[in-house]
Formats: structure tokens, C-alpha cells, sequence
């Protein structure tokens, strides 16, 4: 949103593994996330990607809470890529919000940013 604070997200590997164990991972990923993540050739490239998915939507759930209001399911938040490879997102039952945000992901070392 314009004029808003960027706010940043960081998860660990602890963190991913503990949201992925809580969550199981179709309860992480959206289907097209899931078809994603399984198309990376090795696991290290996967847990890589998976953290970053993670950061981001920890990010975009964290805002409702915050305000005290009900965050959506993980798997309701659907990060993709734009034809440019921008990540995107959307969020099922509240399409107008994807659009007013922006999101950049890092990851590294099993390590996610948002």
C-alpha cells in the first residue's frame, strides 16, 4: 500500500519444520504451490523454496491477527510468480487483497524472508 512500512517476515528451518509438521504440507501449500514444489529436482532447492513460501505467508497472516481479526489457512494463500518472476499472491475468498500488496521473498540455508 502506498505510504505503508514494509514489514519483514524471517522464518528458520526450525520454524518451516514446525509449521510444516503442525500443518502437513497440503495444509501449507496451495495446489499450485504444491505442483511447484514438487517440479524442484532436489530436496535442497525444495526446502529452500518451502521456506520462502512460509515467510510470506506468515507475513500476510500475521496483519489480521494483529488487528485481532481471523488470518487465513496457510494453504488458502497462493504465492506465485508473474510472467517477469515477481511473486504474487492471492488469497482464496479475498481476491482484491493480492493486488494492494507487495511481496519480496529471499531464502537461503533453509532460512526464509518477506
Amino acid at each position: 500500500m502506498p505510504g505503508a512500512l514494509p514489514r519483514v517476515h524471517l522464518v528458520t528451518p526450525a520454524i518451516v519444520e514446525r509449521t510444516v509438521a503442525r500443518c502437513r504440507l497440503r495444509g501449507v501449500l496451495s495446489d499450485r504451490e504444491h505442483a511447484a514444489f514438487d517440479a524442484f529436482p532436489t530436496e535442497k532447492r525444495r526446502v529452500e523454496w518451502l521456506s520462502g513460501r512460509v515467510a510470506a505467508e506468515g507475513a500476510v497472516r500475521r496483519a489480521p491477527r494483529e488487528r485481532g481479526e481471523r488470518a487465513p489457512r496457510y494453504c488458502a494463500i497462493d504465492v506465485w510468480n508473474d510472467t517477469n518472476g515477481a511473486p504474487r499472491l492471492t488469497i482464496e475468498g479475498q481476491p482484491s487483497v493480492g493486488g494492494r500488496l507487495s511481496l519480496s521473498l529471499s531464502h537461503t540455508q533453509g532460512a526464509g524472508l518477506a
